[in-house]
């Protein structure tokens, strides 16, 4: 299996993508939570799940930005019901319920 570091969504937290085609993870991704050693599937494959799921909470963090005042859009957004890791919870489990 070849997981690459993908990125960090928090100061704890962070995405992997499976890179290697012969595997039957590729394009899956994982979290990992380094402060309690947790490792779970983040979303399944194919890889164009995540940039749906990117696509979307962009499109709500940006109009969240546009509704408040440029000084205090940073503030909104830690306070901001659809956090990253909020929004994901709602689209996994949204799309669980829409495969079924």
């Amino acid at each position: 299996e070849e997981w690459t570091y993908l990125g960090a969504v928090s100061e704890y937290d962070y995405l992997f993508v499976n890179t290697n085609p012969s595997s039957r993870y590729f394009g899956a991704t994982r979290r990992v939570t380094s402060n309690c050693d947790e490792d779970e599937e983040f979303l399944p494959a194919p890889f164009d799940i995540f940039f749906e799921m990117m696509e979307e909470w962009m499109e709500q963090y940006m109009d969240l930005r546009k509704r408040e005042p440029e000084d205090e859009w940073e503030e909104a957004t830690d306070e901001c019901e659809m956090s990253f890791l909020q929004f994901y919870r709602t689209f996994a489990s949204n799309r669980r319920n829409y495969s079924s």
